[in-house]
């Protein structure tokens, strides 16, 4: 194993630990990239397991935990399309506040969540949401 520390814009230092030996094929600074790159994916592992908590499983056979699994995925996906475009919809800081605003992701998976078991335990989920044409 290697450590390696970053050094971050904001002038915090990451300590990354990589398997990547070879110092002259792996330069330190191509770390700083890559942290950069995964951080998206790290985040989407964060919610995943912390928000979706997908490794609790509503029953034991294999077919029942790759469904969960999958169905977590696909909740996961239309949560990420759903916060981005309200995300791209909220104003923005103009100087007023510290901090841009941020959609709570617990919160509106959680809205979320209770929309769409409601939308599919309609006998007819398209007709529900007022479009009876589909084509």
């Amino acid at each position: 194993m290697r450590l390696v520390k970053v050094a971050l814009d904001n002038g915090e230092v990451e300590t990354l630990i990589a398997s990547l030996l070879d110092r002259k094929e792996y330069p330190t600074e191509l770390f700083k990239e890559l942290y950069y790159n995964r951080w998206g994916v790290e985040q989407f592992y964060d919610v995943v397991k912390n928000i979706v908590c997908v490794e609790n499983f509503t029953g034991h056979t294999d077919r029942v935990i790759q469904q969960d699994f999958h169905s977590a995925l696909l909740m996961c996906n239309i949560h990420s399309l759903l916060v981005s475009e309200a995300e791209d919809e909220m104003p923005k800081n103009g100087g007023k506040r510290k901090y841009d605003r941020k959609i709570n992701k617990t919160v509106s998976f959680g809205f979320m969540k209770e929309a769409m078991v409601e939308l599919l335990a309609q006998p007819d989920p398209v007709g529900s949401m007022g479009s009876k044409n589909c084509s």
